[in-house]
């Protein structure tokens, strides 16, 4: 038995969840250097990472809170493009 597909909206919520808990990490990985004294080479290789990680993941969430709104659309235009049948979108939408 095939599972159904995930919304967009519960997509959303996980990634929003995920970026609950790297915002956590990264308060944590940033109070640790403070206090052990992480070389500024680790931090400089550590923080900026996570934080351009976190930023993208807010992003991603954010997108697909917008994508929920015409979920039905987009999935007809992706099923379409793996049909085959994208040519046609192209141009109808070039129009």
């Amino acid at each position: 038995m095939a599972e159904e597909e995930p919304s967009f909206a519960d997509i959303a919520v996980a990634l929003t969840l995920a970026h609950s808990d790297m915002g956590h990490r990264l308060f944590k990985t940033k109070m640790i250097a403070e206090r052990i004294g992480l070389s500024k080479m680790g931090y400089e290789l550590l923080v900026p990472s996570i934080e351009r990680d976190l930023a993208l993941v807010a992003k991603g969430a954010e997108l697909l809170k917008q994508l929920a709104e015409c979920e039905v659309e987009v999935r007809a235009v992706i099923e379409r493009k793996r049909r085959g049948r994208w040519s046609i979108m192209s141009r109808i939408a070039a129009l």
